[in-house]
């Protein structure tokens, strides 16, 4: 008897790695089988569900909705893994409501579905953002090396000042590494905005940090700022140390262009 596949009001009892008659698909993870409905993940990992239709639940349309966004949310996740015990929690609740009639434990597995997947989504944000920053900031490193290997003969070509804004320029990148870091816990992230989005941002953040660290250094060897006893042109560490702060704070990048602005207007 357990080889046959018997109809029960109207819907086939399914197996694992069976194909649903009733919609197609494959059964990759079997999420329930009963004689109310069939639940399960298919090939691509999407719940799949049938019903009968004479079962009629109050309030079932609010967790269907709340289901298929959180199911929607989660198709950002790379890991087949991750994202197959996240949608077996959603399918279960599926499960929970047409099999055993209950709308509030429905509602539970869907609360902690949307923990589990508000979690995964931190950690892929926070993963794709601080990679693409590292990255960045591993090139201004190996540009930072070249340039002060090479700092005489270039010193040569675009002369001692160009060589020294360079020098602060890549310090500013780092400078900007440091800020993702120190504010990682204020960074608000969503990773259904997609990994090329958050890469974009992190490379935006350390270009700002560029242009931190060449303002900085600009305003140093200009004597706009720290125009005392020399400092302006003898004094390498507080150049390169000022860039840093720079491409690390927002605010010291617009309070450097207010000096500019105000000696200008003179």
């Amino acid at each position: 008897m357990e080889e046959l596949q018997e109809m029960v009001f109207g819907i086939k009892s399914l197996k694992e790695n069976d194909t649903d008659p009733q919609t197609g698909k494959f059964v990759r993870r079997l999420i329930i089988s009963s004689t109310k409905a069939n639940v399960y993940l298919d090939s691509e990992l999407n719940i799949e569900y049938v019903v009968q239709d004479s079962i009629k639940i109050d309030g079932d349309d609010e967790v269907l909705n709340r289901a298929a966004s959180l199911e929607a949310e989660s198709s950002f996740i790379p890991d087949e893994s991750v994202l197959m015990s996240i949608r077996f929690l959603i399918g279960k609740s599926y499960s929970m409501l047409y099999a055993e009639g209950s709308v509030v434990q429905a509602n539970k597995l869907l609360d902690l579905a949307e923990q589990k997947l508000a979690e995964q989504k931190r950690n892929y944000s926070k993963r794709w953002y601080f990679t693409t920053s590292i990255v960045a900031v591993g090139v201004c490193a190996l540009f930072l090396l070249l340039v002060w290997i090479y700092r005489t003969q270039l010193s040569g070509v675009v002369g001692e000042n160009a060589v020294h804004v360079l020098l602060g320029a890549f310090v500013g990148g780092f400078g900007a590494l440091l800020s993702v870091y120190t504010r990682a816990g204020q960074l608000e992230f969503d990773a259904t905005a997609g990994r090329e989005l958050h890469s974009l941002e992190a490379i935006l953040r350390v270009v700002m940090g560029l242009g931190g660290g060449v303002l900085a250094s600009l305003a140093i060897k200009s004597g706009i700022i720290f125009n005392i006893s020399g400092l302006a042109h003898l004094n390498m560490p507080l150049l390169l140390l000022v860039s840093l702060v720079a491409g690390t704070s927002e605010r010291l990048v617009p309070n450097i262009t207010k000096l500019i602005e105000a000696q200008s207007g003179k």
